[in-house]
C-alpha cells in the first residue's frame, strides 16, 4: 500500500481519538483500515502468494469481516461488479483453515514440559518457532511439531530466539 493509504489511517486515528479513548476500537479500526486493500494486492499477485502469508492475515484480521470491509470499498468505486479478490481470498483461506479463525499453535508450552525442557523464556522462543514454522506449512499437526521439535534437541539446536523481534499473535 502507498503512502496515501498511511495518511488515510493517520487522520482516522486522529479523528478517532477525538471520540473515544477505547484504544482496542482505534487499534482495531486502524488496522482493518491499513489492511483493507491487502485482498486486492494479494489477488493481483495470488500465483505467487504463499500459505503464509494468508495465515498470518487471519492472526491480524477477521477475514470474513476484512472481506466485507473490503468488498464495500472495491462496490464503492466500481458498483455493483463482482469482487473478484474477495471470492478468491474466501475460497483460498477456507482451504487452509483460517477463514472463520486465525490458526492457533499447535504446540504449546504443556509438549515442551513433558519433553524434559525446564521453565523459562526459552519455553516460549521454542513454541514461537514452532509456530512460524507451523505458519509457513512445515508443520501440519502437533505430531509434526514433535518431531521437529524432536530432531532440534537431539541435534543440541538452542531454542532460535525471538527477542526483540516482532511476533506473530498466537
Amino acid at each position: 500500500m502507498g503512502d496515501g493509504c498511511a495518511r488515510r489511517t493517520d487522520t482516522v486515528e486522529a479523528f478517532l481519538l477525538r471520540l473515544t479513548n477505547e484504544a482496542p476500537f482505534i487499534r482495531a479500526v486502524c488496522g482493518l483500515l491499513a489492511d483493507l486493500e491487502t485482498p486486492q494486492a494479494l489477488y493481483e499477485r495470488r500465483a505467487a502468494v504463499a500459505p503464509g502469508e494468508l495465515r498470518r492475515l487471519a492472526l491480524r484480521q477477521s477475514l470474513p469481516f476484512l472481506v466485507r470491509a473490503a468488498t464495500a470499498l472495491h462496490r464503492a468505486g466500481h458498483g455493483a461488479r463482482r469482487f473478484a479478490a474477495g471470492d478468491w481470498l474466501r475460497a483460498e483461506a477456507q482451504a487452509l483453515g483460517v477463514w472463520g479463525q486465525a490458526p492457533q499453535p499447535l504446540l504449546k508450552g504443556r509438549h515442551l514440559l513433558e519433553r524434559g525442557l525446564p521453565p523459562g523464556p526459552a519455553l516460549g522462543d521454542w513454541v514461537r518457532a514452532a509456530f512460524e514454522r507451523q505458519l509457513d506449512g512445515d508443520i501440519r499437526s502437533l505430531d509434526d511439531a514433535l518431531a521437529w521439535l524432536d530432531a532440534a534437541l537431539a541435534e543440541g539446536v538452542t531454542p532460535p530466539s525471538t527477542a526483540g523481534q516482532r511476533r506473530a499473535r498466537p
